[in-house]
């Protein structure tokens, strides 16, 4: 659905093939010249013929060039132009087409273009053609009326007839009645700018020398025809101003000689004098100072985004194709209509223009929105199912080189699990005379691992991809991470959420230090830049102070020990967070539903100091079956690594989800 900023494949081959032709100019330049037969046009079409498709035969060659062939050879149909008007285009039919393109490869390597020449040639294109008129007083463009339909196939025979062609009489007709439709050349045949170029190099020649007669700069840009100087007055002999206005010129006598004896008209509505006072353009680039694309352009790119950003992307396009209907132009969606904008933006603006990468990040975080949010509708269960299977596997090997590298025995791993239990309620079910587990031993990690972490996982992916469901999100580029839990939600936003097209910065704080340790066991992301920092509930000042979040995960940080502060105290933790959270910014808490007590008075004071409440809901609405079928889950790959380490004797399964809703996780979702 969404695009990449980058030459697809078909262009990518077409380039190198064009480029490797220039290795072998002389010998296919020799072999071009020594055709005597329509035959041997044929043989050297067919030996460069590329791609799948099979070649037509000798057979059906001959009755396309004289007319025989039964089927109608072109498709015709109208195409909207900027000004409401239409152009014909023609296209040929899939035969007539792959000996065209074999002929188009052929040209290319023979063809040698004027400097002047910027159209339909390798290594220039409209910003090659503008640079040559930065900084003039007078810019002048004229444009070719009907260019493609006014080369006759006739000119066509008789420019591959005279040097440096010298074709003979029979092969020049045949390669005239392959490249025309209608006795004249059309527009919709690969062959056709090539075909031109050619046909003009007499005119290129004409007008290059008249503009240096006259002290101007010339360059042709296919039928779009500029004249630039720095005289104090534009030259007669290219044209008359007689006004004040762009198109206040009439045409100089020896242009339009030179422009007649090659057989070409100008198009009035679009013959313009630009003077250096005013905006200055030169094939849709502004070139006053340097080459430039126009405000207009910009400001286009910026209303698709904000429209995007604002609307959504269903209505954004639905927007764009609307404005597009009505202006009679043609129309794709605005992910491939941006990628294209901005990649043009780039190659005039230069890779590392501050506007350029500015305008691309927020489009690179809009695609990525798009990817996460799609996601997110589909995260069924099946696709939960395979989630498990992957969390498995990297879980898995994360302990496994913990272990390994730290020198971790069977009895550290047992000594974390006893200091675990201290998670479970002393007397029955009372959870406020639960202790909290001292989380500073080097076996906890591994202990948490079997018992918690695939849950918390599973959980940050779940709230992830609601919150990225939602109309609008935006992406978070800078993340703070409280109670990481060995890191739970950047291994949910690594692994799952986001491709390498935009990097993310997340500040994880964890206050063990052995959660914080193994966390450097798990595979590194790309895209995503990882902060881990020791910081307890309260002391937070010093990661807080200078930074500035879209979104603030905490997970499972209220404890025990919570129990007798103040309001207050919850006042000062809300504002500090409030504090450094961007404005838009969202705060999501996620604790069990057992805490409650703790939970609410986080929640009372977050309302207090300001924060805009949005949304109160239970992790088992999210994932699909969650509370009722533990099999989901189950991690079978850290149940045998469980086995390995002698760890039978805790009676838990790897990551059971605990039925009970007591024990539910409940989500709150805050935005300031």
């Amino acid at each position: 659905m969404f695009s990449r900023l980058f030459l697809s494949p078909q262009n990518q081959k077409e380039r190198v093939a064009f480029q490797n032709m220039v290795n072998v100019d002389e010998e296919l330049i020799k072999n071009f010249q020594n055709l005597k037969s329509v035959k041997g046009l044929y043989l050297l079409l067919q030996k460069f013929h590329t791609g799948p498709a099979s070649f037509p035969d000798y057979s059906t060659f001959r009755q396309i060039l004289f007319n025989q062939w039964q089927d109608e050879p072109y498709e015709s149909f109208k195409m909207a132009k900027k000004n409401g008007s239409h152009r014909t285009i023609e296209v040929p039919k899939p035969e007539i087409k792959l000996l065209q393109q074999s002929l188009n490869t052929i040209l290319r390597g023979i063809y040698e273009p004027k400097a002047s020449v910027h159209g339909f040639t390798i290594k220039k294109n409209i910003i090659s053609n503008a640079q040559n008129h930065c900084g003039k007083k007078y810019v002048f463009n004229i444009d070719l009326a009907d260019f493609f339909h006014s080369i006759t196939q006739q000119r066509i025979r008789g420019v591959f007839m005279k040097p440096p062609y010298s074709l003979p009489s029979k092969v020049a007709t045949a390669i005239s009645h392959l490249c025309c439709y209608n006795d004249r050349l059309p527009q919709g045949a690969p062959t056709s700018p090539i075909i031109s170029n050619i046909v003009c190099a007499k005119l290129d020649s004409g007008l290059r020398l008249l503009a240096k007669e006259n002290n101007c700069f010339y360059t042709r840009y296919a039928d779009d025809i500029t004249f630039s100087t720095t005289r104090k007055n534009f030259p007669t002999d290219l044209g008359v101003i007689y006004g004040g206005g762009t198109q206040d010129i009439k045409i100089g006598d020896k242009l339009a000689s030179i422009l007649a004896e090659n057989g070409f008209t100008v198009n009035a509505a679009k013959t313009r004098i630009q003077i250096n006072t005013l905006r200055q353009e030169v094939t849709g680039l502004t070139v006053n100072t340097k080459v430039n694309v126009s405000r207009d352009y910009i400001r286009h790119v910026r209303a698709i985004l904000h429209d995007w950003e604002l609307n959504g992307y269903v209505k954004a396009n639905s927007n764009h194709w609307s404005h597009c209907s009505k202006k009679h132009l043609r129309h794709g969606n605005i992910d491939d209509v941006l990628g294209g904008k901005l990649a043009f933006i780039g190659q005039v603006r230069g890779n590392e223009d501050l506007l350029y990468k500015k305008l691309l990040q927020k489009y690179a975080g809009l695609i990525v929105n798009e990817m996460a949010r799609d996601l997110a509708l589909k995260f069924d269960n099946k696709l939960y199912e395979l989630w498990s299977g992957v969390i498995d596997q990297y879980l898995e090997q994360a302990v496994i080189d913990y272990v390994a590298n730290e020198n971790i025995t069977n009895e550290d791993i047992k000594n974390g699990f006893e200091e675990l239990k201290k998670l479970k309620p002393i007397n029955g079910r009372d959870y406020k005379q639960r202790q909290d587990p001292d989380y500073n031993q080097v076996g906890v990690p591994v202990a948490y691992t079997f018992l918690y972490l695939p849950r918390k996982i599973m959980a940050a992916t779940a709230i992830l991809t609601h919150y990225f469901g939602q109309k609008n999100s935006r992406i978070p580029y800078n993340i703070l991470d409280i109670g990481s839990g060995t890191n739970a939600v950047s291994i949910a936003i690594g692994l799952f959420l986001f491709t390498d097209k935009i990097n993310i910065n997340l500040t994880a704080l964890e206050p063990s230090h052995y959660m914080r340790h193994f966390c450097s066991y798990q595979p590194n992301f790309s895209h995503l830049n990882i902060s881990y920092r020791e910081g307890m509930v309260g002391e937070w000042q010093d990661v807080l102070h200078s930074n500035y979040y879209e979104l603030i995960f905490m997970s499972s940080v209220l404890q025990n020990s919570f129990n007798d502060q103040q309001d207050t105290w919850w006042e000062d933790r809300c504002r500090e967070l409030y504090n450094c959270c961007k404005n838009n910014g969202t705060f999501i808490i996620v604790e069990p539903n057992a805490k409650m007590d703790l939970l609410n008075s986080l929640v009372n004071a977050m309302q207090k100091i300001g924060w805009s409440f949005k949304e109160r809901l239970f992790l088992s609405n999210l994932l699909p079956k969650v509370s009722k079928n533990d099999e989901l889950i189950k991690m079978q790959k850290l149940t045998d690594l469980k086995k390995e380490y002698k760890c039978d004797y805790h009676n838990y399964s790897v990551c059971n989800w605990n039925p009970n809703p007591k024990y539910n996780e409940i989500i709150y979702i805050f935005e300031k």
